[in-house]
């Protein structure tokens, strides 16, 4: 991991960051942006990332759409 720019203002931390991986045996790299909220005791209390779908589509020729459908991640079901 890579971290190119850090800020913040108050307990927020803004961090943007490139990370190395292998996926498959080939290195890829995918830029990622967080936002980190500290608590009181200074831990962190939550942690949102941000990615660009098409990077990460276009690094590991897939549609990320399709990742569910061969057990990736599976989006909550919504209420009825």
């Amino acid at each position: 991991m890579g971290i190119a720019t850090m800020a913040s203002v108050g307990s927020t931390v803004f961090m943007e960051r490139v990370d190395f991986m292998k996926i498959a045996g080939v290195p890829i790299e995918i830029h990622v942006a967080s936002v980190l909220e500290i608590d009181a005791a200074g831990k962190v209390a939550v942690w949102r990332e941000y990615l660009d779908r098409k990077e990460v589509e276009t690094k590991l020729s897939v549609d990320i759409s399709t990742i569910s459908a061969v057990g990736g991640a599976q989006a909550p079901e919504e209420p009825s």
